[in-house]
């Protein structure tokens, strides 16, 4: 569907009369007879709350279906994590709604949950990312001494480019003009290791400088055709990056709180069987429920961990056991003094190891209310091994090491470890090299009456917004399949 049509829908009232197109309301169920209409529990149930399933969910609603959403976390959201620590409330998770997130921008309007988008001519972001130290083995330095450094490894046109900009500057020239043209067969040569798409105009050592930056998890294993996709869509839209009010769970907090019924929260599913006309879930605990149609919602990862029988096909299984997600550990501070006034270089820093990256944060005053330490790739599965205790006071260790004006200057306030979080097992779904054709092919691609959603499952739109474009593709293809066999 076009952003009309998803606007249209998610408009108030929107969502009832763009799914009214597609089926009546109140159609009966299916093809079941009236034994099987009285088994299901429930027209259908939705596995997973984060804004995908929610917003499936809620569409299914307006059409009068009965719907039950079930969470295997003791929260909604999913990837959307909103904390509070140290008399702050803060984002561990998702932070940014682009100006293109017309879904999600509209349904937060519905549901008078607050976009607050930067000032016209507010250049504070962009400045701050300019304005970082660079560290280089143990030594740290302002970004301008970069280009003059006898440790920029770098030559020609490459050295004088900081270290942070080289990968931005690696993909300005796209040779994908419009993300749903990534699976032409003219942009076939471009589905190989990115590492090695970059090496056709980069050095060795300004890729090995990207990949500190790039959050991936390694440029071996991911397809430079899926990262061209993924700047293709923001090449789209507005460029304006707005944030939510009190945090971005408060998006699916206020989703799940228009819901006709609460969502159960705390249940694992661990089998999903299509049989007799209806779907059967079961919880690792041993509950049960039955429905005409089932919406999974969940990262690749924890799905990969589901029985779904033996009816499926070894391309979707392949699909989505290959799709890895992105490690990233961030690791969220309070300043307890200004210490880079102490040492006179920015707050921000862009290191070659270690913690890699931190930027600071600044509070409605504009002054820094607190940092956020962002390791990503080979270092953060390296900290899968410890606990969030353990990474919290290594990351204060290495800040005071490479920084001595930072020792004893910080407080954790918490520890985000997405490659461990059993719900996600990572933050973002990368897509091998030579595998975009048929994971684009079998990753969304209905199980019967067992349907999927997801970031990972939208191939053009971004973050949020394509959680969001999930949940409707999902809840059409139901309605659907309820048209059809009515």
């Amino acid at each position: 569907m076009q952003r009309r049509q998803f606007m249209k829908m998610l408009a108030a009232g929107g969502t009832v009369s763009a799914l009214g197109a597609c089926v009546p309301l109140g159609t009966p169920l299916g093809t079941l007879g009236a034994r099987e209409v009285a088994q299901a529990d429930f027209d259908v149930i939705v596995v997973g709350a984060g804004i995908s399933g929610l917003n499936a969910a809620m569409a299914l609603e307006m059409q009068n279906r009965k719907v039950l959403v079930l969470e295997a976390s003791q929260r909604v959201g999913g990837r959307m994590y909103t904390m509070e620590a140290g008399g702050l409330q803060f984002d561990v998770g998702a932070t940014d709604v682009g100006g293109n997130y017309w879904m999600t921008r509209a349904m937060s309007q519905r549901l008078g949950v607050t976009v607050r988008d930067p000032a016209p001519g507010d250049t504070s972001r962009a400045r701050a990312a300019m304005e970082t130290a660079l560290v280089m083995g143990d030594q740290i330095m302002p970004i301008g001494d970069w280009p003059q450094s006898p440790l920029n490894p770098l030559a020609g046109r490459e050295r004088a480019m900081p270290p942070p900009a080289l990968f931005p500057a690696a993909m300005a020239n796209n040779p994908l003009m419009a993300p749903l043209h990534w699976l032409d067969p003219s942009m076939a040569a471009e589905d190989i290791p990115l590492r090695a798409w970059l090496a056709r105009k980069w050095s060795r050592e300004a890729i090995g400088l990207m990949e500190v930056g790039a959050t991936y998890s390694d440029f071996d294993r991911v397809s430079a055709l899926d990262v061209l996709r993924r700047g293709a869509i923001m090449m789209g839209g507005p460029r304006v990056t707005g944030t939510i009010e009190g945090g971005t769970q408060r998006l699916p907090e206020a989703m799940a709180a228009r819901l006709q019924r609460p969502v159960e929260k705390g249940v694992h599913v661990s089998e999903i069987i299509e049989a007799d006309g209806l779907v059967h879930v079961t919880a690792s605990d041993g509950r049960r429920w039955r429905a005409a149609h089932v919406i999974v919602a969940i990262p690749p990862g924890p799905l990969g961990k589901i029985n779904l029988g033996r009816n499926l096909p070894p391309e979707q299984r392949k699909a989505w056991s290959e799709r890895h997600l992105t490690a990233v550990t961030t690791v969220h501070v309070k300043p307890l003094r200004p210490y880079w006034e102490q040492d006179g270089l920015p707050l921000n820093m862009w290191l070659d190891g270690s913690i890699e990256r931190m930027f600071g944060i600044p509070g409605p005053d504009g002054k820094i209310q607190r940092a956020i330490i962002w390791i990503n790739g080979a270092g953060a599965e390296a900290l899968d091994r410890m606990d969030d205790a353990e990474i919290g006071r290594w990351a204060q260790a290495e800040l005071g090491r490479v920084r001595p004006a930072a020792a004893g200057a910080t407080q954790v306030l918490a520890v985000r470890n997405w490659g461990r979080d059993p719900y996600s097992m990572g933050a973002f779904a990368e897509i091998a090299p030579g595998r975009c054709a048929s994971t684009a092919e079998w990753t969304a691609k209905p199980l019967g009456r067992i349907h999927f959603a997801g970031e990972h499952t939208s191939f053009d739109q971004p973050g949020l917004e394509a959680a969001m474009a999930s949940g409707i593709r999902a809840a059409v293809e139901v309605s659907n399949a309820y048209a059809e066999a009515g």
